[in-house]
């Protein structure tokens, strides 16, 4: 069953659906959600009045994992590129979630609540992988292993250098 906006009956709504359709949003299909991508009166008045007002985005649709522990800093870091050992009590940071060749799985947002507790953010397409004990939670422990999900499969790198040799590498 396709909705007015274009999308399934399937797909799930957020906590701020009924103000995004009021505010005349265009509502799309995205990872299972339906998402506003543009809002009645065109992008350019939107930003401007993002710029001269505030700006609201939801982020209900997308994964939150809660890593809980002395070792929650430590094991994080294991998943992400950034140093999340370093980040103080109540700071946040952006990071990237990298399978072994340097492709980007996720580039999720980590923030450290207090001493034991850190709380990542990814993105909606990746917020139904298991996050459970065992191989399920694998990628949590270490990278290693195939993708687990279609944005593993992209060709984004998360090594400059590595770009580079690709760049001198490939015929002009």
């Amino acid at each position: 069953m396709t909705s007015p906006q274009g999308s399934t009956a399937s797909e799930r709504r957020t906590a701020l659906y009924d103000l995004h359709v009021a505010l005349s949003a265009r509502m799309v299909p995205f990872a299972g959600w339906e998402m506003p991508l543009q809002y009645g009166r065109g992008i350019v008045e939107e930003t401007r009045a993002v710029r001269e007002h505030a700006g609201v985005f939801d982020v209900s649709h997308m994964g939150r994992l809660f890593v809980v522990g002395a070792d929650a800093a430590r094991m994080v870091r294991r998943a992400v590129t950034y140093d999340v050992t370093s980040l103080p009590e109540g700071r946040g940071h952006y990071a990237l979630m990298c399978n072994d060749e340097g492709g980007i799985l996720d580039d999720p947002y980590v923030y450290r609540l207090d001493a034991v507790r850190l709380l990542v953010v990814g993105n909606a397409i990746n917020a139904d992988l298991p996050t459970g004990t065992g191989n399920e939670s694998a990628r949590w422990r270490n990278r290693r292993g195939k993708p687990t999900s279609s944005t593993a499969r992209r060709r984004r790198s998360c090594s400059p250098s590595r770009d580079r040799r690709r760049a001198r590498s490939s015929p002009a």
